[in-house]
C-alpha cells in the first residue's frame, strides 16, 4: 500500500513539479492573468482603433514572456526590465514588418534574431528577458503578417503588455516576501517532518524496505531546495539585517540537521533496546513540525547512547531555541555561468537555419515550430549533454501534448467556454513548471495549441502531429549541431564547476576553522555556507546529464566523486554552522589540530584544482568503508572543539582520496 502511495506521490510530482509555498504557481497566475488583461484591454480598445485577432495574440503573448522571463532581484529592477520591454518588442516588430513580402528574408533573419536573443542571455538576466521578448514579438508578426501600416498598433499593443504585465506584479497581485517567506517556513517545516515520516517505518520495523532511503534522500533534497528559496526572499525582506540574517542562519541550521538525521539513518537506526524511545521521539517531533508546534524536550529523551537519538534530541533543541543574533546578512552567490555566450549564440543560431530550411520542407507555413524546437536546446544549457537532454524533453513533452491535445480538442469541440478554460488552464500550467520542467511546459504548451485552433475553428489532428515532426526537424538539427559545430562536451563543464567549488571549500574551512579556534562567530562565514552550497548545486545540475540514463552507465568515477565533493561540503557547511556559534576558544590540545588540518584542505583544495582535470578520470582511493579510518580516537565528540576537529579530519581524509598519490603536490 505505502509503494503504491509513493508511486502515485512520485507521478503526481512529475506532472505537478513540487513549488514550496506556491511561488512558482504565483507568478504563473500574474503572468497568465497579465496576459488575459491585456488581451482584454485589445478587444475594448479594438472598438476605437484598427486592432486585430492577431494583436490580442501578441499583447496576449508578450505581456506573459515579460512577466514569466523578468528574473530581476529587486523591486527596482524588475520594473526597469518591463520598462524596456517594449524596445526588443518594437524593433522586432518593425523588422518582421519590413520583411513581410519577402519570405525567405523574414527566415533568413530569424537566425539573425535567435542569435541576439541567446547571446543576450549570456549578459544576465535582464538582457535574457529583453532577447526573449523580441523572439517572441518577431515570430508572431511574422506569422501574422504584419505590415508597416499596422505597426504603430502593434508598438501601441506592446506597451500595453509590458504596462499589464507591470500592474499585475505590483499592484494587483504584488510580491511579498514576507508572507512568502511565513509559508516558505511552514513548507519547510512540513518537508523536515515529511523526512522524519520516511524515517519511521524503518525505525518501528529496524530495517529500511525496497527504495526508501532513496525517497528519503529525495525529500532531504526537497528540504534543501525549500531553504534555498526561504533564504532568497528573507534577502528581499531585508537587504542588510540582523534580524534577517538570524532567520537565514536558521534556515541553514534547520537543513543542516535535517540532512544529519537522514544521513545518519540510512546506515544507524540505533540500538533495539532505544528503538522505542527513538520512535516515540521522531512521531513526537514530526507531530509538532505538522502542527507548527514543539514538544517539550525534557533529560528523559536526552539520555540516548545512539547517533540517531542524539540528532533526534538536537533538532528538538533547535526548534526550541530562540534565534542567533548575526552582524550581516550576506548576499545570495551567482551562479556560474559560462565565460562567453557567443558559442551558444552561434550553435543556436545555425541550427535555427538548419531548421528553418528542414521545416520549408514538410509545411512552408509551420517552419517556425522547428526553428524554435531548436533554439530552445541552446537557451540556458552549458554543454552538449544539456542540450541533447532537454532535446529529449522537448520531444517527449509534445508528444504527449500531442496524444491529449487531440483527445481534448476533439472531446471538447463546440464547447467554447470549456474549451476556453482548459486553454488559460493549460496556459498557467505551463507557466507554473517553466522554471522546474522543461517537459511538462512543453505538454501543456502543446495542449494550450491543440485549445487554441479548435476554438479558432479549424483543429484537426494533423495539425498538432505536424507540430510534432516540425518539433523533431528542430530536435534534430539542435543534436547535430551541439554534436558537432563548437561542441562543449558535458566533462569541460563539469570541470568548470569542481573548479569554482573547490575553492568555495577552501574558503569555507578556513574561515570557519579561524573563527573556532579564536573562539568569536565570524559574519562571513554564513555568506560562505550559501556559497559553497550554491556551488554544488551548481556541479550537480552540471553533471546531471552524465549520470542519468543510459550514459551513467560509464561514469562510475565521476558518480563517486560527486558524492565524495558533496560530503565534504556537508561536513564543511557543519563546521560553518559551529563556528557561527563559537563562545570560547578550543582547548589547547586540539587547536593544534583544527589549525593544521584546515591548512592542509586549504592546500589540498587549491592543489585539486590546478590537477582536476589530469585526475578527475580515476575514481577516489581506497574503499568507501575506509573514509574515517585515520580519525583520532580520542576526540570528544560532545566538546564543540573536538567536532570541529572532527569534522575537519573528515574533510581532509576525503579530499585526499580524491587525487592519487603524486598527483598532487605535498603540503609542507
Amino acid at each position: 500500500m505505502r509503494n503504491r502511495r509513493a508511486a502515485a506521490r512520485a507521478a503526481l510530482e512529475a506532472i505537478f513539479p513540487p513549488d514550496p509555498a506556491w511561488l512558482r504557481l504565483l507568478a504563473a497566475i500574474r503572468a497568465t492573468f497579465g496576459g488575459l488583461l491585456t488581451f482584454g484591454l485589445v478587444v475594448l480598445l479594438g472598438s476605437w482603433l484598427p486592432l486585430t485577432v492577431s494583436d490580442r495574440v501578441l499583447g496576449f503573448a508578450l505581456s506573459l514572456f515579460i512577466a514569466a522571463t523578468n528574473r530581476d532581484t529587486g523591486r527596482k529592477q524588475q520594473a526597469t526590465t518591463m520598462a524596456l520591454a517594449p524596445i526588443p518588442a518594437i524593433v522586432a516588430s518593425a523588422l518582421a514588418a519590413m520583411l513581410a513580402d519577402y519570405s525567405w528574408l523574414g527566415a533568413g533573419a530569424m537566425v539573425l534574431v535567435v542569435f541576439v536573443a541567446i547571446y543576450a542571455g549570456s549578459l544576465g538576466t535582464r538582457w535574457g528577458s529583453l532577447g526573449m521578448v523580441g523572439l517572441i514579438a518577431y515570430v508572431i508578426n511574422l506569422v501574422t503578417h504584419g505590415t508597416l501600416p499596422h505597426l504603430p498598433a502593434a508598438c501601441a499593443v506592446a506597451v500595453l503588455a509590458a504596462g499589464s504585465a507591470a500592474l499585475m506584479r505590483f499592484v494587483l497581485l504584488p510580491e511579498r516576501p514576507a508572507t512568502e517567506f511565513v509559508r516558505l517556513r511552514s513548507a519547510l517545516r512540513r518537508g523536515v517532518a515529511r523526512t522524519l515520516d520516511g524515517i519511521e517505518p524503518a525505525l518501528r520495523s529496524g530495517t529500511w524496505a525496497g527504495n526508501a532511503r532513496e525517497r528519503l534522500m529525495h525529500d532531504v533534497q526537497r528540504v534543501s531546495e525549500a531553504a534555498m528559496m526561504a533564504q532568497m526572499r528573507v534577502g528581499a525582506t531585508a537587504a542588510t539585517d540582523g534580524a534577517a540574517a538570524a532567520l537565514s542562519l536558521r534556515l541553514v541550521e534547520l537543513e543542516l540537521a535535517t540532512e544529519r538525521i537522514a544521513r545518519i539513518a540510512v546506515v544507524d537506526l540505533g540500538q533495539p533496546a532505544e528503538r522505542p524511545r527513538l520512535h516515540a521521539l521522531l512521531i513526537a517531533l514530526r507531530d509538532a513540525l505538522r502542527a507548527d508546534q514543539m514538544p517539550s524536550v525534557g533529560p528523559v529523551v536526552e539520555r540516548f547512547q545512539s547517533r540517531l537519538g542524539r540528532v533526534l534530541v538536537a533538532l528538538a533543541h533547535l526548534l526550541d531555541t530562540p534565534l542567533r543574533p548575526v552582524a550581516v546578512l550576506p548576499s545570495a552567490p551567482a551562479a556560474v555561468t559560462a565565460s562567453s555566450g557567443l558559442r551558444p549564440a552561434l550553435q543556436g543560431s545555425l541550427a535555427a537555419g538548419l531548421a528553418i530550411l528542414g521545416g520549408e520542407l514538410i509545411s512552408p507555413n509551420r517552419w517556425y515550430w522547428a526553428a524554435f524546437a531548436a533554439f530552445a536546446l541552446f537557451q540556458g544549457t552549458r554543454s552538449r549533454g544539456e542540450s541533447i537532454a532537454k532535446a529529449v524533453q522537448f520531444m517527449s513533452g509534445t508528444l504527449a501534448g500531442v496524444v491529449a491535445g487531440v483527445l481534448l480538442a476533439t472531446l471538447l469541440a463546440g464547447q467554447m467556454l470549456v474549451s476556453l478554460l482548459v486553454l488559460i488552464a493549460a496556459v498557467l500550467l505551463a507557466f507554473d513548471a517553466f522554471a522546474a520542467a522543461y517537459g511538462m511546459m512543453i505538454f501543456w504548451i502543446t495542449i494550450a495549441l491543440g485549445m487554441l485552433f479548435g476554438m479558432l475553428g479549424y483543429f484537426a489532428p494533423e495539425v498538432l502531429l505536424l507540430r510534432l515532426q516540425e518539433t523533431a526537424v528542430g530536435a534534430v538539427c539542435g543534436i547535430g549541431v551541439a554534436c558537432v559545430v563548437l561542441a562543449r562536451p558535458t566533462r569541460d563543464v563539469t570541470f568548470a564547476a569542481v573548479e569554482a567549488l573547490l575553492p568555495a571549500i577552501g574558503s569555507l574551512v578556513s574561515r570557519a576553522a579561524a573563527a573556532v579556534l579564536v573562539g568569536t562567530p565570524d559574519p562571513a562565514v554564513l555568506g560562505l555556507v550559501l556559497t559553497a552550497e550554491q556551488r554544488l548545486q551548481d556541479l550537480r545540475a552540471a553533471s546531471q546529464p552524465a549520470l542519468h540514463g543510459l550514459a551513467a552507465l560509464g561514469h562510475e568515477a565521476q558518480r563517486r566523486r560527486l558524492l565524495f565533493l558533496s560530503v565534504c561540503v556537508f561536513w564543511a557547511r557543519e563546521l560553518g554552522d559551529l563556528s557561527l556559534a563559537a563562545a570560547r576558544s578550543p582547548e589547547p590540545a586540539v587547536a593544534p589540530t583544527i589549525r593544521e588540518a584546515a591548512a592542509r584542505i586549504a592546500f589540498t583544495t587549491e592543489q585539486l584544482r590546478e590537477a582536476w582535470r589530469s585526475v578527475a578520470a580515476r575514481p577516489p582511493e581506497g574503499s568507501d568503508d575506509l573514509l574515517l579510518a585515520s580519525l583520532p580516537t580520542e576526540l570528544d565528540r560532545s566538546d564543540p572543539g573536538h567536532i570541529a576537529g572532527r569534522l575537519l579530519l573528515r574533510i581532509d581524509a576525503a579530499l585526499s582520496r580524491l587525487a592519487p598519490p603524486g598527483a598532487i603536490a605535498t603540503a609542507i
